[in-house]
């Protein structure tokens, strides 16, 4: 929060949710994907973060950006569980053989997928800015 401040950067929060994770007893119940499963990830709206802000400032601002990650992050798990694409979801796959480069296992986006996964037609995030990816 006070790095993104002093460089007038914006933080962009990422939630990250997995189909069936294995779950560590800890804390903070550390999600570790099995294999094949699905990985669900919605981007949040970046966050500007004023440079003059004080420490109760920071602190209200980190408060809330916690907030958004706890939603973000609670968004994707229930998407991954569901299994349901959403409106403008954009899925990337993992190519099974080399491109003509020689690379292995690149990414390449596919088409937008459409369907009817949100019940408010807007995504499982709530915003218009939000952006969601399918893995």
């Amino acid at each position: 929060m006070y790095l993104a401040a002093k460089l007038a950067l914006p933080l962009v929060p990422v939630g990250v949710g997995y189909d069936r994770p294995w779950r560590a007893k800890s804390w903070d119940h550390f999600a570790v994907p099995r294999p094949f499963s699905r990985a669900r990830i919605i981007f949040g709206p970046a966050i500007p973060v004023p440079p003059d802000l004080d420490r109760p400032g920071l602190e209200r601002c980190r408060d809330q950006v916690e907030g958004l990650l706890e939603r973000l992050t609670g968004a994707a798990e229930t998407w991954a569980a569901s299994g349901s694409h959403l409106p403008g979801e954009l899925m990337l796959r993992r190519l099974l053989g080399p491109w003509p480069n020689g690379n292995l296992g690149t990414i390449r986006p596919q088409p937008a997928v459409m369907g009817s996964g949100a019940a408010n037609g807007r995504g499982l995030s709530g915003g218009d800015d939000a952006a969601a990816r399918s893995f």
